[in-house]
């Protein structure tokens, strides 16, 4: 079989985008005491969060924080509640997410978002996946802080 221009092409642009990737990992040095694993590395060299966080007391009683439960449809896999968790902890105003079959939970600050700007999200919107709110409480304890 015969390559085309075209495939030497592609093939070359795949190696050249391989190296690039393979040159920013290895040059990346983390700062002092800061070690990563696979996702923490490449969250980091993405600019990406790769996981949510826990709400300080500080700001549990600020009554500005909201547990958000939501029906999502349109996930057939692990794949696809990761690419909704990665969607929503990257968003403004999402502190934390437990995405799963079934109610998944999203912990936002009201001040910075709102359950509407979430629904509305092109993440919800694109058609692929699909939320309806269930219950959005106003956290004002640990308690209610808890993604299920």
């Amino acid at each position: 079989m015969k390559l085309s221009k075209i495939h030497y092409a592609v093939i070359f642009a795949a190696v050249l985008l391989a190296a690039a990737i393979t040159y920013q990992s290895l040059s990346y040095k983390p700062k002092s005491g800061e070690s990563f694993s696979n996702i923490g590395a490449l969250g980091s060299l993405a600019k990406t969060q790769t996981e949510g966080r826990q709400l300080s007391q500080a700001e549990i009683e600020s009554g500005q924080f909201n547990n958000l439960k939501l029906k999502i449809e349109g996930m057939a896999c692990i794949s696809c509640s990761d690419t909704v968790f990665y969607g929503l902890i990257n968003m403004k105003g999402i502190a934390n997410a437990k995405i799963q079959e079934g109610i998944s939970c999203i912990i936002y600050d009201q001040s910075k978002t709102s359950r509407k700007d979430i629904l509305n999200s092109e993440l919800f919107q694109s058609g692929v996946y699909m939320a309806a709110a269930h219950n959005d409480i106003a956290i004002h304890s640990m308690e209610d802080a808890k993604c299920l």
